[in-house]
């Protein structure tokens, strides 16, 4: 298995030539509404897909023996459509089926 470094290229994983015309549902905001597991699985979750890979991130309470109450997050002007652009791309890899990418931004 290849080892990736900080300073090596990022790998490219496999498209095949009619990947990009083949259709993909991707799903892929930046809100301040509270998001739901659900959501995310109902826009992953079509008749041909046979697995769903989910990361949740959680506002942790504690940073190293600090006490954490809150998080503010905020997003760079372009996130959006950055982040869309990266769904759009993982979308093409061969055999994904659907992306769904849902990132939350204020206090939490």
């Amino acid at each position: 298995m290849p080892h990736w470094y900080a300073d090596s290229p990022v790998p490219r994983h496999p498209v095949s030539p009619d990947a990009r015309a083949r259709p993909r549902a991707v799903t892929a905001e930046i809100r301040t509404s509270p998001l739901s597991i659900d959501e995310c699985l109902a826009a992953a979750r079509t008749r041909t897909v046979g697995g769903i890979a989910l990361f949740v991130g959680l506002v942790r309470d504690d940073d190293q023996g600090r006490p954490v109450a809150e998080l503010d997050y905020t997003a760079h002007p372009s996130a959006q459509s950055e982040l869309a652009r990266v769904a759009d791309e993982i979308a093409a890899i061969d055999g994904v089926q659907t992306v769904a990418v849902l990132h939350r931004v204020g206090r939490l």
